[in-house]
């Protein structure tokens, strides 16, 4: 769950804002040489820095921490979440909903701003028309430079592209020791385990999130025992398919955003090893039928699918994760059933407490009132045959009796809905010009 909304300004944020996004962000490790590179680029001028790599990559970990530094340097530091924007308009609403509270409610109005860095994540969705409003943003602003963590390429006019690649196996040992402790605070490892946990990042593609995911077991296994048992196949089906994966859902994300040859592309490379040279690149995408490999393969690089490795002959390699996916799961073989045959929307219960994904994830609220509030608010509108639900009956269904200012009603509730959107929600929850509403494909159950 997440917040739309973050701004990093002791004086102006709210505590609830900076508090509630994430409870708990591990230690930034290691992107020394990126982090300098980022910060040495907005010192100099760059203005829209794009930072691209695979699922599980530390994208935007890397960006906020980029962000952090560009706060202690006394420059206005602002989090937006793009991943609710449906259209250009809605990204410039979280862009304006974070700037009012610093007097800047119009989009002519940024330049009050001053030197600023604006971190817009959450943008994969958004490449089809992030790119021409982020420019309307920096022409409004000629002091503002935006940090843009994504899996996508935005192609924006002046856009610094910032790749990143796997994690060091020395540093991974860094972050699985790191995420260990938060289970057993006495955890530490012994020369020989350093040495068998960095060979088990090399076998975890070097992503962030599978060794942490793994040092989650760090309770149960020693580190040799892990090493023995534990690969992506293990991070990708775990508990024989009984457990939620998030690495699964971070690369099936991707992966539904490809063109249909993108993704028939992506499975026939995946039946051979790699590293390969462009030529055996296109032989074996020919094998799925596509007729214009260069292309396919450049929609692949672009989604940070496909690695390439510079050299006299560039190679073209997948992570052993991707691969993987791919094999077993390109079909839509994760998918549940249901989603499967009939392409069944989310389920969501009439009182608002619990829904189910349609990626077949149930999710309680009943640790969020205010979240059951608002969805039980969604389901009367759609049980009443209304359209849509505008911003004052939500805040009357969500905070009932409190008397909220019509700019902070606005923003609860973006932030609000958007929370229910990242918890599995985003192809349930619309957001129109007259309101929000459920989707017609919604389920509602007792």
């Amino acid at each position: 769950m997440g917040f739309a909304v973050l701004v990093h300004d002791d004086a102006s944020a709210e505590p609830s804002a900076r508090a509630s996004r994430t409870p708990w962000r591990s230690p930034f490790v290691g992107r020394a040489a990126e982090l300098t590179y980022v910060a040495s680029a907005l010192a100099d001028g760059e203005r829209m820095i794009s930072i691209l790599g695979p699922p599980g990559v530390g994208k935007s970990r890397l960006a906020r921490e980029a962000l952090s530094r560009a706060r202690d340097a006394g420059r206005r530091a602002i989090e937006i979440d793009g991943s609710f924007a449906e259209d250009a308009a809605e990204l410039r609403d979280a862009l304006l909903v974070a700037a009012s509270k610093e007097g800047c409610s119009e989009l002519h109005a940024l330049a009050r701003l001053g030197p600023a860095v604006v971190l817009v994540d959450g943008l994969d969705d958004a490449a089809g028309f992030a790119a021409e409003e982020l420019e309307r943003w920096l022409a409004a602003a000629p002091e503002l430079a935006l940090l843009a963590p994504s899996r996508v390429r935005l192609r924006c006019a002046g856009e610094l592209v910032v790749d990143l690649g796997p994690l060091e196996p020395e540093l991974c040992v860094e972050v699985f020791a790191g995420k260990a402790r938060r289970a057993i605070p006495s955890f530490a490892l012994r020369e020989e385990e350093r040495r068998l946990v960095a060979e088990l990042s090399r076998r975890l593609d070097g992503l962030p999130l599978a060794v942490e995911l793994a040092a989650e077991s760090a309770r149960s296994f020693a580190p040799a025992d892990l090493l023995e048992r534990m690969n992506v196949d293990v991070l990708l089906d775990p508990r024989g398919g009984t457990a939620r994966s998030p690495l699964r859902d971070a690369i099936r994300s991707s992966f539904d955003r490809l063109t249909p040859a993108a993704r028939g592309a992506l499975t026939a490379l995946a039946t051979g090893p790699s590293p390969l040279t462009l030529a055996a690149a296109e032989a074996r995408v020919r094998v799925a039928g596509v007729t214009a490999p260069a292309y396919v393969i450049e929609e692949l690089v672009d989604a940070s699918l496909m690695r390439v490795e510079a050299g006299e002959e560039p190679r073209y390699t997948l992570l052993e994760s991707i691969r993987r996916f791919a094999l077993t799961y390109g079909d839509g073989a994760d998918r549940p059933r249901e989603v499967q045959s009939a392409e069944t929307g989310a389920v969501i219960a009439r009182s608002g407490q619990w829904f189910v994904s349609p990626s077949g994830e149930r999710v309680s609220l009943a640790a969020s009132p205010k979240l059951a509030a608002v969805l039980a608010a969604l389901v009367r509108a759609r049980l009443d045959g209304r359209d849509t639900l505008d911003t004052s009956a939500i805040v009357a269904e969500g905070w009932p009796g409190e008397l909220i200012l019509p700019r902070a009603a606005r923003n609860r509730v973006y932030v609000a809905v958007s929370s229910l959107r990242r918890m599995g929600l985003q192809s349930a929850v619309h957001h129109t010009r007259t309101g929000y509403r459920l989707d017609d494909d919604v389920v509602l159950a007792e």
